[in-house]
């Protein structure tokens, strides 16, 4: 995958970028969210995904103007869809009580507005439209709780809306999510039981590489070279023909083949 042209196309701007000045040389090292980075006045621009409202979000969550450009389709991720799931474990003392509370989560308006947004009167104020915002003096850099994973609500649909967006916002999303490119492979979960010493070796090598190639401290050209060599030598092409042959036999069963 790090042989496809649109990577090593991502690759090169970057490289070009660094050269420019426009990435900081402490970028591999660096833990501080870009979020706090540019909130604190020293970065310009970060990568953010892109969905309907995504100018009011950012410049809400970062006190400043902020500019969207959009550098690809609208799609989903198989691998998005899969990752956050609310759930309950199997050890879980009290399973019904855990999905009753998991129920009130999902629909209770109070519980996502108090999780997404704070205090009602202390952290924002509802205007007369409708629309949630910041009381009068209170900004992202002072309000005292500023939540930036609202993505991860469980039920952020049965919420308020943010000054700035649509009032139809949730429906707007919603729309959006459904008219996104998305992969024939969507809802495929990969094991990789069959393959785990060749994952366990791929993921090595890909924290060794990874930032230096996409924070472009070094040479596309040669280190990624590198990478992809040191990549099927921990046994790439193996996990690659599991996936595959895991992935047909999904095929078949939903019918998509």
């Amino acid at each position: 995958m790090y042989e496809d042209e649109g990577y090593v196309h991502f690759v090169n701007m970057m490289h070009e970028l660094y050269q420019y000045g426009c990435i900081s040389a402490d970028a591999v090292t660096d833990t501080t969210a870009d979020m706090t980075h540019i909130m604190s006045g020293d970065t310009v621009a970060k990568l953010q995904n892109n969905k309907p409202g995504i100018k009011v979000q950012e410049t809400t969550q970062c006190g400043y103007d902020m500019t969207i450009f959009q550098t690809g389709p609208d799609a989903t991720l198989s691998t998005n869809v899969n990752q956050i799931v609310w759930s309950i474990g199997y050890t879980t003392a009290d399973a019904v009580a855990a999905m009753q509370y998991m129920n009130y989560m999902f629909a209770s308006r109070e519980w996502n507005d108090l999780f997404m947004y704070g205090v009602e009167g202390t952290h924002y104020v509802v205007t007369e439209d409708g629309h949630y915002t910041y009381p009068e003096g209170v900004d992202a850099t002072s309000t005292g709780y500023n939540n930036n994973a609202n993505w991860i609500c469980p039920g952020q649909f049965n919420s308020g809306v943010w000054e700035g967006k649509t009032l139809t916002y949730w429906d707007d999303l919603i729309e959006f999510r459904a008219s996104a490119t998305k992969s024939l492979g969507t809802g495929f979960m990969f094991d990789t039981t069959n393959v785990a010493t060749e994952m366990t070796a791929c993921q090595n090598v890909y924290n060794e590489y990874y930032k230096t190639i996409e924070y472009s401290i070094s040479d596309p050209e040669s280190s990624l070279a590198q990478f992809n060599e040191a990549l099927y030598t921990a046994g790439l092409q193996t996990i690659i023909d599991e996936k595959q042959r895991q992935f047909d036999i999904w095929l078949e069963e939903m019918g998509k083949n």
